[in-house]
């Protein structure tokens, strides 16, 4: 006969599969994470900025087309100096110019839209991206002069 042990039963655990399974499922993914989390808010505060000084840009022209010029340059400069992706042009809403029987407009805001890494891993690169939209609204100064729309 084998022999059986009596009383309460074994809790024995197989610990290099519960060790492997831990490091796999827990400590990977959350590692993975937190190396990504600064890449996104990088990214998009370029973007933020980007935004930002494209729109004063827009804001501070003498006309409209030397705005949006000054603009494109300025967003794709600060976003080169940051090692940022700017995913096609800018989209730049409101004008400095007034409408012929209107007042004038009163809001620019400009939108960039950049590519942010899904995942980014030191010495292994990057895996996926996604775009992101950023955009900032800029109030036109009321008393300056501007140029009267034909």
């Amino acid at each position: 006969m084998i022999g059986r042990r009596v009383g309460p039963a074994r809790e024995d655990g197989f610990v290099a599969a519960e060790y492997a399974a831990g490091v796999g499922l827990l400590l990977l993914p959350v590692t993975v994470l937190v190396l990504s989390l600064p890449v996104w808010f990088e990214t998009l505060e370029a973007a933020r900025v980007a935004a930002q000084q494209a729109a004063r840009a827009v804001v501070t022209a003498a006309d409209d087309a030397s705005g949006v010029v000054a603009a494109e340059r300025i967003a794709a400069e600060t976003l080169a100096n940051r090692g940022v992706t700017q995913v096609g042009g800018l989209d730049v809403r409101g004008t400095l110019r007034h409408p012929p029987a209107g007042d004038p407009q009163e809001l620019v805001t400009v939108a960039v839209t950049v590519r942010v890494p899904a995942v980014q891993l030191p010495l292994i690169g990057t895996w996926a991206a996604l775009d992101r939209t950023v955009s900032h609204t800029q109030p036109v100064d009321r008393y300056r002069t501007i140029e009267v729309a034909p």
